[in-house]
């Protein structure tokens, strides 16, 4: 599956998460000192990486073909591991977290092991400008293992109060609901709240207007979409 083919914010939280950007919970105040403590790692990891880098004197500018590891970085909130897969010396995806797609752009070429991105929402819209350093090249090139192949689960609703519902996955609260459906829908569609995950076992608490409630655990496989109903039995 193509990152491209996803929209809206139901898959953006990647971004957010991997950017370090407070995109929600704007008013809890542990959340923004958990991000405060993570962006001061952060930039105490970058000064490491940046000294190393600038410790070689000769550099590639051709990454051969196939995954590499590469430090990503916008040098002011986050400095994160990453995979990159070349293909002609040219960024063809990149992946976080060993099963995440990011949405970007290439700016420019590959220069003394670097190259510069900008991360996108799933929209096409800019959100920064990231460098990425293909450290782990420099003295030999290396190719790593490819990353996991991720899952999808898309929870939907057919009841007419589907905006009462109050949806926990994984013990985390998603968005609400912003569409009923009249019949099943494809994944991915407009309205169903969907997440990337690595495949594996999770489970949901969904609570709706009254006594209605879903619970379940279940089993996401790689390349494997989940469709799961919130209605009325």
């Amino acid at each position: 599956k193509e990152t491209t083919m996803f929209w809206g914010s139901s898959f953006d939280y990647a971004i957010y998460e991997f950017s370090n950007i407070l995109w929600a919970n704007l008013n809890n105040k542990r959340e923004q000192q958990r991000l405060v403590q993570v962006r001061q790692q952060s930039m105490a990891k970058l000064n490491i990486i940046k000294a190393q880098y600038s410790s070689y004197d000769i550099y590639p500018d051709t990454i051969i073909n196939g995954w590499h590891n590469v430090v990503a970085t916008d040098n002011m909130n986050f400095c994160k591991n990453a995979k990159a897969l070349m293909e002609d010396n040219k960024i063809i995806k990149l992946v976080v977290d060993n099963y995440i797609p990011i949405n970007f752009k290439q700016m420019g070429k590959i220069k003394k092991a670097k190259s510069t991105i900008t991360l996108q929402n799933f929209n096409g819209e800019q959100l920064n400008i990231v460098e990425l350093y293909f450290l782990y090249d420099i003295d030999e090139q290396i190719l790593t293992q490819p990353p996991l192949n991720p899952g999808y689960i898309c929870f939907w609703s057919d009841i007419k109060n589907y905006n009462d519902i109050l949806l926990d996955f994984n013990g985390k609260r998603m968005e609400r609901f912003s569409v009923t459906f009249n019949k099943e829908p494809s994944c991915f569609e407009n309205g169903m709240i969907c997440k990337i995950v690595k495949p594996g076992s999770y489970s949901y608490l969904a609570r709706g207007k009254g006594a209605i409630s879903w619970e379940d655990t279940f089993e996401v496989t790689e390349n494997e979409c989940v469709k799961i109903r919130l209605g009325r039995y």
